[in-house]
């Protein structure tokens, strides 16, 4: 069995009827932090966060970097816990920004880019 087939095994076993897996998004916190993650909802006051990356700027005008969040911690299997009133607000990564998300911490799966080929896109770095 393929690592993510495991990993969406694992999810799954911990799912119960009031949690809900949301999928990858940017979890904006009330600290300003912009958290990349594989999110859950666990239940009206928490949010489960997996496979967290920190959103970074490069010092380049329209470039992005993403970093292990809190690396010097021991995350434990079943993820991060959050309570809600420390998130801002929650949105749907840009398919570049899924991408790199995807290479780093998912499945490897790459998402065709929408509308204009050629045209100006974010470019991430890591």
């Amino acid at each position: 069995m393929s690592d993510f087939l495991k990993e969406r095994e694992e999810i799954m076993d911990e799912m119960t009827d009031e949690t809900k897996e949301i999928g990858v998004r940017i979890v904006r916190l009330v600290s300003g932090e912009e958290v990349l993650c594989k999110l859950i909802d666990l239940n009206d006051s928490t949010y489960r966060m997996k496979k967290t990356a920190i959103i970074i700027p490069t010092g380049q005008p329209g470039n992005l970097g993403i970093a292990p969040w809190i690396p010097y911690a021991t995350e434990s299997k079943t993820g991060i816990d959050i309570p809600k009133s420390q998130v801002c607000f929650v949105v749907t990564p840009i398919d570049d920004m899924l991408n790199e998300y995807n290479k780093a911490f998912g499945s490897g799966l790459i998402t065709a880019p929408t509308g204009v080929l050629g045209g100006p896109g974010l470019q991430l770095t890591q």
